[in-house]
């Protein structure tokens, strides 16, 4: 029988989903589960030992019975195996980091610690840009030395089981980054689960096999998937994407272009000059993700490429810049959203997240739209126009956009008035499909529709207290927070603001 080694991360309904299609399908399956020697996890991020023991008791009884059906399941937690002498090699290990660079390189046994505990970082605050304190060390330091024991670990067990595959979810956290990159580094087949949302609230699976969400050629493969799966409605529904994008109708994402007034162009516009539009993007979304993914960037930032461009065409009159902020920064206070305008040249223009100012008529008025990581470099190029893109994206390989690997590659594209448009309908509407979640599929074994409560909190029917899911959630809010005032996590609190 095959064996499959599944990391059980917090509230994980994914996990459990594969685990139990991969035992009927004749998998022997070992749950590794997340527990309190776990020290901080995408969820738990101030290291709430509170909503810690809640979570790790909600997924041992969800576990039990599958253990005790006799089909083959088996129940580990971490700190089973967690010996003292694990604890103390984790502890001595010397992490010696400055700022993001040196954190990114530092790594144990082949797993990017420096990588996981930034990236969990980066998500938990939304600061990209953090100064690197007392207090950001001692929280990053908590993050690594976990990856450190959790890889020994890691180790121990797939010695031990010799596991056919291994599952865990998408892969960049702290918590995941061991399983996954040790199951790389040995050869081993693995699983990296994810899920979206669709605008009715039904959660659908997006897994990956040997890849990670992040990964251009997995995109490439779920593209591909999508594309076969609409058949010939392929053309329909893509064509509907752009058309309800631009009309700020839902097309599988939030609708960010609600408050723009149609036909709205920054004050003073002039149409006799070579205007450029930019339009940017969070970076939280992808900052941290790993080496590989890193190696595709051109700029360490989006604003040190801004200035790069601003700076070198500060002295030409016909050129103007338009840089639309992404409205999903208008809440972010941190410097990397703060900074940018500081940018202040006479031929920029800067526009705010919540500007009434049309995106769609501020690209089509534009010479060339440049982005970064945007689908509105896609929607763009659907549109007709010439886009440069000044990092990997989504849909850089279809042929879409300009994707220059130099400095001196970019200023050549913006310099180039005939530089004529990389439009490709087909590709378009493939990446149209993808974005719809036409590649994903239904839960077969916890199907589950999520409702969103104020204060963002989820309600997961298969997670109760006292019979209540609602109430289960309401508990972990609770726990989070009051860790973070009287518990453990208070050291933690307003990380965010303690490193800006």
């Amino acid at each position: 029988m095959k064996k499959a080694l599944v990391f059980v991360g917090h509230n994980d309904y994914m996990a459990l989903e594969e685990a139990v299609l991969r035992n009927r399908a004749g998998y022997e399956i070992y749950f590794l589960l997340c527990d309190h020697s776990v020290k901080g996890c995408n969820i738990c991020h101030a290291c709430d030992r509170a909503n810690c023991a809640l979570c790790t008791h909600t997924m041992r009884k969800l576990i039990r019975p599958l253990v005790r059906s006799g089909k083959g399941f088996h129940l580990i937690p971490v700190s089973s195996r967690l010996t003292p002498e694990m604890k103390r090699e984790a502890a001595a290990y010397p992490l010696v980091y400055s700022d993001v660079k040196s954190l990114k390189d530092l790594t144990f046994h082949e797993v990017e610690i420096g990588y996981g505990a930034f990236s969990t970082f980066v998500t938990y605050t939304r600061n990209v840009m953090p100064t690197f304190n007392d207090t950001l060390k001692a929280y990053l330091d908590t993050l690594m030395r976990s990856q450190i024991r959790s890889t020994l670990v890691g180790e121990v067990l797939l010695d031990e089981i010799r596991p056919d595959l291994v599952v865990f979810h998408n892969g960049r956290f702290a918590n995941y980054k061991p399983i996954y990159n040790l199951a790389r580094a040995r050869g081993i087949d693995y699983v990296a689960t994810e899920q979206a949302r669709q605008p009715d609230g039904l959660m659908l699976k997006n897994n990956y096999f040997n890849d990670i969400p992040h990964s251009f050629e997995a995109i490439g493969g779920k593209v591909a998937t999508a594309w076969e799966k609409v058949g010939e409605k392929g053309p329909e529904i893509g064509r509907s994407f752009f058309e309800n994008r631009r009309n700020a109708k839902p097309a599988g994402d939030k609708v960010y272009t609600a408050g723009q007034q149609a036909g709205m162009l920054p004050e003073g516009f002039d149409a006799g000059k070579r205007n450029i539009a930019i339009f940017n993007s969070s970076e939280d979304e992808f900052f941290s993700i790993s080496k590989a993914y890193d190696s595709y960037v051109l700029f360490p930032n989006q604003y040190v490429a801004l200035k790069t461009l601003f700076e070198h065409y500060k002295d030409d009159p016909q050129i103007h810049f338009y840089l639309r902020i992404h409205p999903n920064l208008k809440d972010v206070p941190w410097k990397s959203h703060t900074m940018l305008y500081d940018l202040k040249y006479p031929n920029v223009t800067l526009i705010p997240p919540t500007s009434p100012i049309s995106s769609y008529t501020l690209m089509d008025q534009a010479e060339k739209v440049i982005v970064f990581n945007s689908t509105m470099g896609l929607e763009s190029s659907y549109w007709g126009k010439t886009v440069i893109a000044l990092s990997r994206c989504s849909y850089s390989d279809f042929h879409l956009v300009y994707a220059p690997e130099t400095e001196q590659e970019v200023f050549d594209l913006i310099d180039r008035v005939d530089l004529p448009p990389l439009q490709n309908r087909e590709n378009c509407y493939k990446m149209a499909c993808y974005l719809l979640r036409n590649a994903m599929e239904p839960y077969q074994v916890y199907p589950l529709t999520t409702k969103m409560l104020p204060h963002t909190i989820e309600v997961i029917p298969i997670f109760k207290l006292l019979g209540s899911a609602r109430l289960y959630a309401y508990a972990c809010r609770l726990l989070e927070k009051l860790s973070t005032r009287i518990g453990p996590g208070r050291k933690f609190r307003h990380l965010a603001e303690r490193t800006a």
